[in-house]
């Protein structure tokens, strides 16, 4: 799943604009996904041009349902009819081009019903728009908090989904998913673990019920992420993590900071983090020059 709020907005697009403005607005909200990509694409030379292909796709799907919704028909037949063009060719071109190139196991990742969850939900927002702009009502601004919600709450599902035996998420992704629920979030704390032992993921991921994201964190070590933890939970996750790496032997390093305690932002909460890591490891060192 690729986190973009702005994509909430790209059927709103195709119902409410006509054909060449709706292509102008979905390209402009896939162009301002291209973080979100590259934050969860691994490298390589065919990026860029599986980005292009995509974006090519979405801006095909919103003019050929908004040519399909402006048809002039009675809107209980145009409606589903440019919904399911939108699906036809959002989904069915990259699943075409996929095919074509061999990623067979890929294609069938189209036919399970939770690849379209998310599109099916900011659909149903964009009908409300329509709805509410053929009303006349001054309601649209509140499409925004609902995309935000919408993201965060499959962003979060996505999270929860991931196995216990799961790597790591790679350090961009973890920061970028991070930055996104935690500007979105009233509390969320972060942890992070000061250790070169590749067993250590393993023990978070056995307390997966509260550890939603574990990424790892240069130079070395891992970085957690706990949405809707309040600071006093936090803590008491961190002295949980504490004992647990004890109990298998782990030797680390366990920091935490919690949002409105520590700070409003990412970057406050990781630097509240590197400063506790840095008084442990002081405090590591004299204990062992000293014995």
């Amino acid at each position: 799943m690729q986190v973009n709020v702005l994509a909430t907005w790209c059927f709103a697009a195709a119902i409410i604009l006509p054909p060449l403005l709706a292509a102008v607005v979905t390209a402009a909200s896939v162009l301002g996904g291209w973080s979100a990509y590259n934050a969860y694409k691994p490298g390589g030379a065919n990026k860029l041009f599986r980005y292009v292909f995509s974006l090519m796709a979405t801006v095909l799907a919103a003019a050929t349902a908004s040519r399909t919704f402006h048809l002039g028909l009675p809107l209980a037949g145009t409606l589903p009819l440019a919904a399911g063009v939108w699906f036809l060719v959002g989904f069915g071109a990259p699943a075409l081009a996929m095919w074509a190139s061999g990623q067979v196991p890929s294609v069938r990742s189209f036919l399970h019903a939770g690849v379209y969850r998310l599109e099916a939900a900011t659909m149903a927002v964009a009908i409300a728009e329509y709805v509410v702009y053929r009303a006349g009502l001054p309601l649209i601004g509140l499409s925004l908090p609902l995309a935000v919600f919408i993201h965060w709450h499959f962003t979060r599902a996505e999270l929860r989904a991931r196995g216990n035996g799961a790597p790591p998420m790679n350090d961009d992704a973890w920061l970028y998913v991070a930055s996104v629920v935690t500007e979105v979030s009233v509390a969320v704390t972060v942890l992070r673990i000061d250790t070169s032992d590749t067993q250590a993921a393993c023990v978070v991921a056995m307390m997966q019920g509260g550890c939603d994201a574990i990424g790892a964190y240069p130079p070395g070590g891992l970085a957690i992420l706990l949405p809707d933890c309040p600071p006093a939970n936090g803590d008491a996750v961190s002295r949980r993590l504490r004992i647990a790496m004890k109990y298998h032997k782990i030797d680390c390093r366990i920091a935490s900071a919690s949002k409105p305690r520590d700070g409003l932002a990412l970057g406050d909460l990781l630097a509240v983090c590197e400063a506790e890591l840095v008084v442990a490891r002081e405090a590591s060192h004299r204990s062992t020059s000293s014995s």
